[in-house]
């Protein structure tokens, strides 16, 4: 099914990566969310809350749908990561 799609990647020099998807095609957070969102995070950290990841998910989560994107954010461990890296 998916031989012509990953032929042409390789093709394209793109076979070594894992995911073919463009770079910029994943679905993310408004800028003024995601300050909502560290906002939040620095908020219980101050008042000496530990925050998971999982505590951070389902937050980031609930304001994706908050903000009609429920559907297209997953919130997934990789966004975590990267957004605590930010």
């Amino acid at each position: 099914k998916q031989a012509p799609t990953i032929r042409a990647a390789c093709e394209s020099g793109r076979g070594r990566h894992r995911n073919l998807r463009n770079l910029g095609d994943a679905t993310v957070l408004p800028k003024e969310v995601e300050e909502d969102l560290v906002l939040w995070l620095n908020t219980l950290r101050k008042d000496g809350a530990p925050v998971s990841r999982l505590m951070l998910q389902l937050q980031a989560k609930e304001v994706a749908a908050e903000n009609g994107l429920h559907e297209k954010f997953a919130a997934s461990p990789t966004w975590v990561k990267l957004f605590l890296r930010r």
